[in-house]
């Protein structure tokens, strides 16, 4: 379905609130505990239509009365609305059926058996702000009841036995279920992302044509954005809108609103988008925050992962060799990891305890933060920023920046 075309619809249906005149709408799919819906409120008055709107807020209880459909006939349902999606030319709404009789669920057992749901499309660029924002705990009250897999079993997309399945691999391989059935191409990002909206109650934004200015990158700093996978796309004096890949709990978000000292409201948007923003952050941070001369030089270095307080998070001593070094930092190729990926080493905001040079007492040992991973073909290239020397690892650093300089004549320029 197209944002800017009409939507096909399996028939039609009504959304009732007391003293608000009847919002009649579009079905759009039909799923066992829920419904999607499609309204034109732009042809409301004034009036009725700021009363609607109202109205479409989370968690909202209002009617439903089915009237196009043989299968369902005029069959009258209690729903919360659970998300508001705001296309070009109409408003999607998702609504979540609560205290069906078995009659209505037969009813609309029949109705679901005999329409063919729209295939998914993927959207475009949707407004920033696509949904009113839950009311604080909403979105964890949601979540402790309907897990993932069982909310997109009732989406109609995943039967049992394959979500079953999924779990299964997905705790083999020791991913997120949601990475995992997106990964192996169960389902989409646009339908895992929707999924989870409908499982927490959170808003929806697309951030494929966003731009993050210098303004937002500013807001936080990049090990957060990182540690818990979102970015910021809207700021005012007193708010800032984030959009992460997954719902965050409350704790979280009271540290990142503790960060900036404003109040946070938080959206979902598709992972491979949100990862496409922090390497471009990562990129502006690391050119913001450069400040000493890098000199081209080939010593040899070992490494392990490790945090920054607990120690380290594998056995492997792995092995390499510097691409350039300075005092502030160091780029080096290695051999990878095999615990986890380079983009969730970068979010979990892991450490590397490194040993760089060949000669007893001419070895430098340090704590680095990895900044940069980039995987070329069975090795990694790392940027390494100094978090941890004592005076006399320092005093050994300088002496292989002058020897490095020294052996290749003229340094690079200096970093900004």
């Amino acid at each position: 379905m197209a944002d800017g075309q009409a939507p096909q619809t399996p028939g039609t249906m009504r959304l009732r609130f007391p003293t608000l005149p009847d919002l009649p709408c579009a079905l759009l799919e039909l799923y066992e505990a829920g419904c999607t819906a499609a309204a034109d409120l732009r042809v409301l008055p004034p009036i009725t239509l700021e009363q609607w709107k109202r109205v479409l807020a989370p968690q909202r209880p209002l009617q439903i009365r089915f009237e196009g459909h043989p299968r369902v006939g005029t069959l009258e349902l209690d729903a919360l609305v659970n998300l508001i999606v705001e296309r070009p030319k109409y408003s999607e709404i998702h609504l979540n059926f609560t205290r069906l009789s078995p009659s209505q669920q037969e009813q609309l057992r029949n109705a679901r058996a005999s329409i063919k749901q729209p295939p998914v499309s993927t959207p475009k660029p949707m407004p920033r702000t696509t949904a009113p924002i839950p009311k604080p705990g909403a979105a964890d009250a949601m979540s402790s009841k309907r897990r993932l897999g069982t909310v997109l079993i009732q989406m109609g997309y995943v039967t049992d036995a394959q979500m079953d399945e999924a779990a299964k691999l997905a705790r083999l391989k020791g991913q997120r279920l949601g990475r995992y059935l997106v990964g192996s191409g169960v389902v989409s990002a646009d339908v895992l992302c929707r999924a989870l909206a409908l499982q927490s109650g959170l808003p929806v934004t697309d951030l494929a044509e966003a731009e993050i200015t210098d303004d937002l990158c500013a807001v936080f700093p990049m090990p957060l954005l990182m540690r818990y996978n979102f970015v910021p796309f809207d700021t005012s004096s007193r708010m800032v809108c984030i959009a992460a890949a997954t719902p965050l709990m409350p704790a979280v978000v009271q540290e990142i609103e503790k960060a900036c000292n404003k109040k946070v409201e938080v959206f979902l948007a598709r992972e491979d988008v949100i990862t496409k923003h922090l390497s471009g952050l990562r990129r502006h941070h690391a050119a913001q925050s450069r400040r000493f001369i890098r000199y081209d030089c080939e010593i040899p270095t070992t490494y392990q992962l490790c945090t920054r307080f607990t120690g380290p998070i594998e056995q492997v001593v792995h092995q390499g060799v510097t691409k350039n070094i300075s005092e502030g930092g160091l780029l080096i190729y290695g051999s990878p990891s095999t615990q986890a990926r380079p983009e969730d080493l970068l979010r979990q905001g892991v450490f590397a305890r490194i040993t760089v040079g060949d000669q007893v007492g001419h070895q430098v040992h340090a704590l680095c933060r990895i900044k940069a991973i980039k995987d070329l073909s069975g090795h990694w290239q790392m940027g390494l920023e100094f978090t941890e020397l004592s005076s006399e690892d320092r005093r050994t650093l300088k002496e292989l920046c002058v020897r490095a300089m020294l052996a290749k004549g003229q340094p690079q320029q200096p970093e900004k």
